[in-house]
């Protein structure tokens, strides 16, 4: 595709005519791809901003043109008087009045979890791109904190905007439901559940061998995996785990099915190395059911003490905590009641109003 013709495709939607002062175009190349935390958070903000917006979207493209367009064909299309949002980790050089959301520094912190071209790429784009925009959104204190030591930012050029739970989407689904879920998958009454995409960081390897140390005292305890899958996790995914009975990889699941999935679940088990935020905790609380995730990174913060935290890299922890929360019926109903009181903490609403704080201070 040429350039002229990236130019052409490229799709631009105007929510509401300008009205007010601050304009804010929206850098929405990422709304093509897949919904992961990004995409989800992108989405939630933009539909609850209280601000005209234009949603600027590039054409069908990824990989190396997909930065081209972000790079020089997406400036052309903001207006001079516009405060640029960018939601997805990294927007144009050529724009300073630009607002950037970074989730993490999982990229320069492990570049041994990411293609050498693709970490080599945001190794060299984000030192520069921080230094030209005029704030940073982040979603969390440990992401702060990292960006401010690793980037050499001043703390008074981060916002924290914490991602939120769309509690008419994300609660107790009914029985039926869970039944009808179950079948579409061919899925047991008892499982554990995982929800992510198959990244090395997620640390599925060692959810596997947690998960058969207890299958031997629970052979009815099933392992469920949803997410997509590829290259970044290729030994799992052909290895002996793929051929277990059961472990039941389901790939992509429809958003649509994703309550009653958390809600029939038996658990919620994300052991993760790394994590900038991490929606699916909190999707899970909010769907009644009890969770098990890491104690590192920005984990504790956003789960407080409303979840069973485990060292995810060690394997006996994370083993006798499922354990124990499969045995003890009361500790489970405990984190339950502790999940709905702290997922209260994290809305939308309160997500794009810290947005949108940070983009008309960007546009005074």
């Amino acid at each position: 595709m040429t350039y002229r013709q990236i130019l052409q495709q490229t799709p631009i939607n105007d929510r509401i005519l300008y009205s007010r002062t601050t304009r804010i175009a929206i850098n929405a190349r990422s709304l093509g791809h897949r919904t992961t935390g990004v995409e989800r958070y992108t989405r939630e903000v933009a539909a609850r901003l209280d601000l005209p917006f234009r949603m600027i979207a590039a054409p069908r493209i990824q990989g190396v043109a997909g930065h081209l367009w972000e790079q020089f064909a997406l400036p052309r299309y903001v207006r001079k008087e516009d405060i640029l949002w960018s939601p997805a980790n990294s927007g144009p050089l050529a724009r300073p009045n630009q607002v950037l959301s970074i989730y993490d520094l999982s990229v320069i912190d492990h570049p041994e979890w990411f293609d050498p071209k693709y970490g080599a790429w945001y190794g060299w784009l984000l030192p520069r791109l921080v230094q030209q925009v005029k704030i940073i959104l982040t979603t969390s204190i440990h992401s702060s904190i990292r960006i401010q030591q690793v980037l050499r930012i001043c703390e008074s050029k981060i916002r924290v905007a914490p991602g939120g739970v769309n509690r008419d989407v994300f609660r107790p689904s009914s029985k039926a439901e869970q039944g009808r879920v179950r079948r579409m998958h061919a899925l047991p009454e008892t499982y554990l559940l995982f929800v992510g995409s198959q990244q090395p960081r997620k640390n599925l390897g060692a959810l596997v061998q947690a998960w058969r140390y207890v299958h031997a005292r629970h052979p009815r305890l099933h392992l469920v995996i949803a997410g997509t899958g590829g290259k970044q996790f290729p030994k799992i995914e052909s290895g002996t785990a793929g051929d277990d009975p059961g472990i039941h990889w389901l790939g992509r699941v429809e958003d649509t099915d994703l309550p009653a999935l958390y809600s029939g679940a038996h658990l919620f088990v994300w052991p993760s190395l790394y994590e900038g935020f991490g929606l699916p905790p909190l999707e899970a609380m909010a769907c009644g059911v009890p969770v098990i995730t890491s104690n590192t990174t920005c984990l504790p913060e956003v789960v407080g003490d409303a979840a069973r935290l485990v060292s995810p890299r060690s394997v006996d922890q994370l083993a006798a905590a499922i354990s124990d929360l499969i045995d003890d019926t009361q500790l489970r109903e405990e984190y339950v009641r502790k999940g709905f009181n702290r997922v209260e903490a994290f809305t939308w609403e309160r997500t794009a109003g810290q947005v949108q704080e940070a983009l008309e201070l960007a546009g005074q």
